[in-house]
C-alpha cells in the first residue's frame, strides 16, 4: 500500500510550531469555583479563571450546584481606561461567562463552563461571544492528549496499536491484549483499557467512541461467510447490535469488509461486499437503537466516508466518475463531482461543516474542498498514501507517506495546509527513511485536543496535543 512511483525531492520541511488550543489561563492568580468576573481596568485586562493585568477577579460564585465555570478567558481590548471589575454569576450545574469591559480592540468573551450561557463581549469594536465549553477544571479537554515536551511529535506507544479513533475530547486505541481486543483510552501518558477483551472475532476492522464514551467494534465473522456485524460495549459487557449487514450467504469474504463510525446522529456502518460473480456493492447503514436501517447500497466497492459536524454520514464514490453525496437525515443530497481523478483515498470535513476529499494516481495527489457551492483543488502532490484529518478550529492535515521505488526512501510525515502558503511540514518526520516493503498508510484521529497518527508498520502510535 505504501508503494508510489514519485518523489518530491523538493518537499517543503519548514515545522510548524505548536499551536495552543484547549487550556486557556489569564494573567493572575486564578478564581477557581463559581463564574468568571469582567476584565479589571488597564491595558489588556484578561478575565476569566485569572485576573487581568492589574484588573480585579470577579467575585466567587454564590451557591448553586457546585459547577465550575469553563474557561471563561474573556478578554478585553487594547488599553481601555476606566474599565472596572464586573462580578461574577451564580453557579449552578455550569455559570455563565462574565464580561469584557473597556474601551479599544475587540474583547473576546471566553467559553463558558458545561451548560452554561457563553458571556458576552463588551466596548472596543466587534467583540465575540465564546463558544460553550466543558465545565470543571476549565480546560476544553481537560487530561486528554498528553502535552507533548517539545513543539514535536511524541510516542504515544510502539507495537500494540491496531485502530485508533477519537472522541471530542480523547483519544482511544484497540489492542490485542488476553484473547481478544481491548479499547483504551490515553490519559496523557498511558494507555488505560476502559472494556473488556472482544473475543467474537479475530478480524476487528473499525473502532468508534460516541461523546459518551460509549466504544464500537465493527467486525467480520471467522468463517467462510462475509458476516459483518458491529458490537457496543455498555459498560460490563459487548453486546452485538442486530443482526448481519449484509446476507452472509451471498457475498464473497475474502472481499468484504466493514467499519464504524458515532455522533450526535448515533451510530452509522459502512459495508463493503463483493458477490462470487465479481459484483461489487457499498452499503451505509443506521442504527435506530433497536435495529439497523439501510440508508443506500450502490454498485461499486470503491467508497469513502466521514461523518460531518452535524453528526451525519458524507460519502465519495466512483461510479461512472467521482462523486459526493450528504445524508441529510431523510435523502441524500449531491455535492457534484470535485473535478479531480484518480483512486479514492480520504474525505474529511472541516470546521464549516464542509468536505475535503484525496485521490491519487501516476499523475499525483490530488486534494479538493467544497466552498459550499463549488470544489476548490488545493494543491497537488506527487502520488502517495495519505489520510486526511481537519480540525474544529480550522485547520487541515495530511498524513502522508511518500518514497520512490527507484530511491527506496520511502517516510511518513505530517503536512499542514496553510491558505496562501501550501502544504508546509509539521514537526519532524514519523519515520526513518524506510524501503517500499516496510512503508505503510497512516491513519489519524483528531479532536479539540488534538492529532494521533497511527503507523502499520512501525507499529507506533504519534501525538501532538496543542
Amino acid at each position: 500500500m505504501g508503494q508510489t512511483n514519485r518523489w518530491c525531492a523538493a518537499l517543503v520541511c519548514a515545522a510548524l510550531t505548536q499551536v495552543a488550543g484547549c487550556d486557556s489561563s489569564g494573567d493572575g492568580g486564578s478564581s477557581a469555583g463559581g463564574n468568571a468576573g469582567a476584565a479589571g481596568e488597564g491595558s489588556g485586562g484578561v478575565a476569566g479563571a485569572s485576573a487581568g493585568n492589574g484588573g480585579s477577579a470577579g467575585s466567587a460564585a454564590s451557591g448553586g450546584a457546585g459547577g465550575v465555570a469553563g474557561s471563561a478567558g474573556a478578554t478585553a481590548g487594547s488599553a481601555g481606561t476606566g474599565g472596572s471589575a464586573g462580578t461574577g454569576g451564580s453557579a449552578g450545574t455550569g455559570g455563565s461567562a462574565g464580561a469584557a469591559a473597556g474601551a479599544g480592540g475587540a474583547g473576546v468573551a471566553g467559553a463558558s463552563g458545561s451548560g452554561g450561557q457563553a458571556g458576552a463581549a463588551t466596548g472596543g469594536t466587534g467583540g465575540v461571544a465564546g463558544t460553550g465549553g466543558t465545565g470543571g477544571s476549565g480546560a476544553l479537554c481537560s487530561g486528554s492528549g498528553g502535552a507533548n515536551t517539545s513543539a514535536d511529535w511524541a510516542s504515544w506507544g510502539a507495537g500494540t496499536t491496531d485502530l485508533i479513533a477519537a472522541n471530542e475530547c480523547d483519544f482511544f486505541r484497540v489492542a490485542q491484549s488476553g484473547g481478544g481486543f481491548v479499547v483504551s483510552r490515553y490519559d496523557g501518558s498511558h494507555w488505560n483499557a476502559v472494556t473488556s477483551a472482544f473475543t467474537n472475532s479475530s478480524q476487528v476492522q473499525g473502532l468508534a467512541v460516541d461523546s459518551s464514551g460509549k466504544a464500537y467494534l465493527a467486525w467480520q465473522a471467522d468463517s467462510s461467510k462475509a458476516e459483518l456485524a458491529v458490537s457496543q460495549w455498555d459498560g460490563s459487557a459487548w453486546v452485538r447490535l442486530g443482526g448481519d449487514l449484509n446476507d452472509p450467504t451471498s457475498y464473497y469474504p475474502p472481499a468484504s469488509s466493514i467499519s464504524v463510525e458515532a455522533g450526535p446522529q448515533g451510530v452509522f456502518a459502512f459495508a463493503r461486499t463483493r458477490d462470487s460473480g465479481g459484483g461489487h456493492d457499498s452499503w451505509v447503514f443506521h442504527w435506530t437503537g433497536s435495529a439497523w436501517t439501510q440508508l443506500t447500497t450502490r454498485g461499486t466497492d470503491n467508497e469513502k466516508h466521514a461523518l460531518d459536524r452535524d453528526g451525519w454520514p458524507v460519502v465519495m464514490f466512483d461510479q461512472g466518475g467521482l462523486q459526493v453525496e450528504r445524508w441529510n437525515g431523510t435523502s441524500w443530497t449531491s455535492l457534484g463531482s470535485p473535478g479531480i481523478t484518480g483512486g479514492l483515498v480520504s474525505i474529511t470535513v472541516d470546521d464549516r461543516n464542509q468536505p475535503i476529499i484525496g485521490t491519487t494516481s501516476s499523475s499525483g495527489t490530488k486534494i479538493a474542498r467544497f466552498d459550499g457551492a463549488a470544489w476548490q483543488p488545493l494543491a497537488s502532490l506527487p502520488r502517495a498514501t495519505f489520510e486526511l484529518a481537519a480540525s474544529e478550529q480550522g485547520r487541515l492535515f495530511l498524513a502522508i507517506t511518500q518514497g520512490s521505488i527507484a530511491m527506496n526512501d520511502y517516510r511518513t510525515r505530517v503536512l499542514e495546509w496553510i491558505d496562501g502558503d501550501g502544504w508546509r511540514q509539521v514537526g519532524s518526520s514519523l519515520t526513518p527513511v524506510l524501503s517500499q516493503f516496510e512503508a505503510s498508510t497512516p491513519t489519524t484521529a483528531i479532536n479539540s485536543a488534538g492529532l494521533i497518527v497511527e503507523l502499520s508498520y512501525p507499529k507506533e502510535v504519534f501525538g501532538w496535543r496543542w
